[in-house]
């Protein structure tokens, strides 16, 4: 894989047509914390293969920081287990700091 597929595959999901959605960034971004704060600490849950599912509202008539038009979900649970406290899901804390990375480098360049 070209090492900026991540960004082109993002780019064109914030893209509305003429410009980078900067604002629905932002506040993915702000949303986001919540979970990594949450990989951080939680002890009972091995995730493999889960997903982030997140929806926008496209109208760039209203920004997507009022009235709850960005909605972000942690789904698809079919790999997750139980499990004794054996430390941290590092792998999952890991692939939600990497992501994060990509929104603000997608935020901060024009790539």
């Amino acid at each position: 894989m070209h090492v900026l597929y991540p960004y082109a595959a993002l780019n064109r999901f914030f893209e509305d047509g003429s410009s980078r959605r900067l604002d629905v960034i932002d506040t993915l971004l702000e949303q986001l914390v919540p979970f990594l704060q949450w990989a951080e600490k939680q002890r009972t849950l091995k995730l493999f293969a889960s997903s982030l599912l997140i929806v926008y509202e496209g109208d760039t008539s209203q920004p997507v920081g009022t009235g709850g038009l960005l909605k972000v979900k942690l789904v698809d649970f079919a790999h997750a287990y139980e499990k004794a406290d054996e430390g941290l899901d590092e792998n999952s804390a890991f692939g939600m700091r990497i992501f994060m990375s990509y929104l603000r480098r997608l935020r901060e360049k024009d790539i």
